[in-house]
Parts: structure tokens; sequence; C-alpha cells
């Protein structure tokens, strides 16, 4: 009841809730429904919130490099950041992936130098949080499709971040990967389906004829979006 009535949007946690958060991130039921989490759109970043929560309940909490990397914000609207890398100066222009943000995205187009999609390899067996009809992986897929065949890519290349690897590796011993893709015969071995997922992809952008004056490059990358040196290597 401590806890229930707090207001997670509007009430900070604080030190006085920690052992009852604790006790209930213990309970053999919240943890039965923790392994079922692939049913609702429960947060990537759940498991390291409950396990840190002492920490984070802390007065003088300040967040570190692993508590930024595992905070989750929903992308509306369009971001554009700059940063660099080295000697190079880079513009990204995040846009949002939901199905209702996409509309937004044409007038970012003109002079893209490149594509950078994030597939979220441990979405396969989720649904959309906006469609609980739609698989996230698929609809991914089709996304991935349309940008990389789209006329305004004709010359630009696409880099595909297979992002989330690390929860990829945990879940596909446990969920198959045919539960996204029924073609998929390859059992409960992570790198059988990673390699399935990353031809589904670049199938995708294969079977799209090229025309003479296409020029562009498809690169493929295994990203871990909380290891900063993984990142690092992947910009270099």
């Amino acid at each position: 009841s401590f806890v229930m009535d707090s207001n997670a949007y509007r009430d900070a946690v604080t030190p006085e809730m920690v052992p009852h958060i604790k006790a209930l991130w213990k309970d053999p039921a919240i943890q039965a429904v923790y392994d079922r989490g692939h049913e609702f759109p429960l947060p990537s970043s759940c498991k390291y919130c409950m396990e840190n929560i002492e920490n984070i309940a802390k007065p003088d909490f300040v967040p570190q490099y692993m508590d930024v990397l595992h905070a989750r914000q929903r992308t509306t609207g369009i971001l554009e950041t700059v940063f660099a890398v080295d000697d190079l100066v880079f513009t990204m222009v995040d846009v949002g992936g939901q199905k209702n943000e996409r509309r937004k995205w044409i007038h970012c187009f003109e002079n893209v130098k490149a594509v950078i999609y994030c597939v979220g390899l441990s979405d396969y067996d989720l649904m959309m949080v906006e469609d609980s009809t739609t698989n996230m992986m698929l609809d991914s897929l089709t996304l991935f499709g349309d940008i990389s065949n789209n006329q305004w890519f004709k010359n630009t290349s696409i880099i595909l971040f297979l992002n989330k690897h690390d929860l990829f590796l945990e879940k596909a011993t446990k969920v198959n990967l045919d539960v996204c893709f029924k073609d998929y015969d390859g059992g409960l071995d992570p790198k059988v389906a990673l390699d399935f997922v990353t031809k589904k992809f670049l199938d995708v952008v294969q079977s799209d004829k090229p025309s003479p004056t296409r020029k562009r490059s498809v690169f493929t990358h295994v990203t871990v979006a909380i290891s900063t040196e993984n990142i690092e290597t992947v910009f270099k």
C-alpha cells in the first residue's frame, strides 16, 4: 500500500520506500511477471533500476554514466544533436520512431549523408505500444525496407545498428525467434538467431533493384547501447 499510493510521475523515490520496493522485487510473483515482460511494454531498464534502487533513492543521488545510459525517454518530434568524434563533427537528427511521428520525417531528408537505423534485437517477441497486434521487429523490418528503398536515400549510405545485443543474448536462449519469424528453425542458439535477423534486414535492401546511378553502401554493426567502448569503436 505504501508503494502503490505513490505516483511514479509525480513523487520522488525516497529512502523510506526502498525496503518495500526491494521486497516487492524479490517476490516470486513479481519475478514471474518480469519473466513475462515481453507480453506488455516493460522498459528494458526495469531490472537495472530495481537492482540499484537503494542508490537511486538516496537524497544526494547524482546519476553516473551507467545510470544515464540506462535512462529511457520516448522520442517525440525531431531532435538535432551536434557532437564531435576526433576531428569529425556529426549532426545527428533523431526522428520519432512511433507511427504517428513518421509523417514529420520528410523535411529532414535533404542532404543527409548517412542514415543510422537502430533495431532493438531483443524486441522480436514484443508488440508495439501503439498497436498491440503488430510485432515490433516486423514493424521495424518493414520501416527499414521503406527507408532503404526510398528515393530520398538512393545514394545515401545506410548504417544498420543491431542494438541491445546483450539483452538479445539472454533472451534468445529462452524465447525462440520463431515467435517473430515463422520460417526460423535455428532453435535457441543466439548466434544462429542473430545471423538470421541480420540476413532478414539485409535482404530487404538487396531485394531492391539498384539503378545505374545508385551508389550507396550498407554497414551493419552489432551494438550494446550501454557500452561506451562498443559505440566508440563503431564510430571510429
